[in-house]
């Protein structure tokens, strides 16, 4: 499968920082890096997917597919998913949902929607 996942990307967390003399002492929030050169395949396509077992629908903009490996989070409707930078187009996408969609923890299949 790793064959297969052609692209690299930088993937982003969510982190709150706490106050401190660089930000004026005033709490802030942001995306950091967490990871890069993440070896990945990002296929810009749109759509929606049942995406959990209660049956949420998600709408994407692009599908990403990753080794099992990969650490990335997401729940659907939450603001603060992982992010992804596609290194290769500068694209970037929130993540929506993750999922083994086969079922036998050879791949990652991410919904990803445009930031």
């Amino acid at each position: 499968m790793t064959h297969l996942l052609v692209n690299r990307c930088t993937i982003l967390r969510w982190s709150e920082r706490e106050p401190a003399a660089a930000n004026h002492f005033e709490p802030t929030a942001d995306y950091i890096a967490i990871a890069t050169g993440v070896r990945c395949n990002i296929q810009v396509q749109s759509g929606s997917e049942t995406a959990t077992a209660a049956g949420q629908q998600v709408t994407f903009d692009a599908v990403g597919y990753f080794s099992t490996g990969t650490d990335l989070q997401a729940r659907p409707g939450h603001a603060e998913n992982d992010q992804l930078l596609d290194e290769t187009t500068g694209a970037r996408y929130q993540v929506a949902a993750v999922f083994d969609q086969a079922g036998r923890q050879r791949f990652w299949k991410a919904l990803l929607r445009a930031v």
